[in-house]
């Protein structure tokens, strides 16, 4: 569930590089301010991420890319980015319940 969790913020944080404001559809502002601070959080540990793992997440969530896509412009196969994938998303999980 945590992952799915982490799954969710990381799509959350990609709409609002979009310009989706996801915000401002919440009218209480304590969740506004917990919803910001999830993403900056979330932003910040997708950075530390090992390069590979960061650009394939960049790619997948931030530009809309499959992952097989977003693996075939790192030269990987789709079921390395799949597992590429999963554990991005675990190390994500790991930093953001660590803090």
């Amino acid at each position: 569930m945590a992952a799915i969790k982490t799954v969710y913020l990381t799509s959350l944080d990609a709409a609002g590089e979009k310009g989706f404001d996801i915000a401002s559809t919440e009218s209480d502002p304590a969740a506004k301010l917990a919803l910001e601070q999830k993403r900056v959080q979330l932003r910040d540990a997708i950075n530390g991420l090992p390069e590979k793992e960061r650009n394939l997440l960049t790619k997948h969530y931030y530009e809309g890319k499959t992952l097989d896509a977003a693996g075939a412009e790192l030269g990987i196969s789709k079921s390395w980015a799949s597992r590429i994938h999963a554990q991005a998303i675990d190390r994500l999980r790991l930093r953001v319940a660590e803090e």
